[in-house]
């Protein structure tokens, strides 16, 4: 029992000194930094920062994301490359680098490489509908029409969720009495099914009834 109890000790103090409890949080207030530099078009200073936090973080997975994004968008794929495929080397894998990785793979047709990590990304999230497009491209790509089509077909299940999503905002909109933003996305809940979703109709009805309050 005290041999168990001395072992248990020493994974503690192992885990203690190799996280120490500054680091989350000082890597979490750089990577915003970064993101905010980013989303102003400044991506050299945001990629200097993101370098920053790969150097002590290598495994860091938005910092690498949006590394890899950043290098991809000034045309630099193989950096972004390289990037993606560190956040999607190790457990758990990230999910977004490897989406931009599978689309990167499909562009270049380097469809055995996308369905290897596609393959990898289901294991973790085999209903995303992001996925399913991925797995329906690749099969496009490779003339396995038929294969593509029940892919898509899969992907536009999640078309009611979100109709749903967008009726229950409307809803609770219309009970405070905003009006507009009801409205708002009424509209966006029959686009997203078409004129020929069963929906399409009562909701347009709802859509004429507030418009004339």
């Amino acid at each position: 029992m005290k041999k168990i109890l001395i072992m248990i000790v020493l994974i503690i103090t192992l885990i203690f000194y190799s996280c120490p409890l500054s680091e989350k949080p000082d890597l979490i207030s750089e990577f915003k930094t970064a993101n905010s530099l980013y989303i102003k078009g400044k991506t050299a200073e945001a990629l200097s920062i993101l370098e920053r936090i790969e150097n002590k973080a290598p495994s860091f997975h938005p910092s690498l994301f949006l590394s890899g994004k950043i290098h991809f968008l000034d045309s630099r794929p193989k950096k972004a490359e390289e990037k993606w495929r560190k956040a999607v080397s190790g457990t758990p894998i990230h999910i977004q680098s490897g989406k931009w990785l599978c689309r990167k793979y499909i562009a270049e047709n380097r469809n055995m490489e996308a369905e290897k990590l596609l393959f990898r990304l289901f294991k973790v999230s085999d209903a995303d509908p992001e996925l399913l497009i991925i797995a329906g491209k690749i099969r496009k790509n490779e003339g396995r029409y038929l294969e593509a089509i029940e892919y898509y077909k899969k992907a536009f299940l999640f078309e009611d969720k979100l109709i749903e999503a967008h009726l229950d905002i409307a809803d609770i909109f219309y009970h405070f009495g905003i009006r507009d933003k009801a409205l708002i996305h009424l509209k966006k809940a029959a686009s997203i099914g078409g004129e020929d979703h069963e929906l399409f109709s009562p909701v347009e009805s709802i859509i004429k009834t507030i418009a004339q309050q």
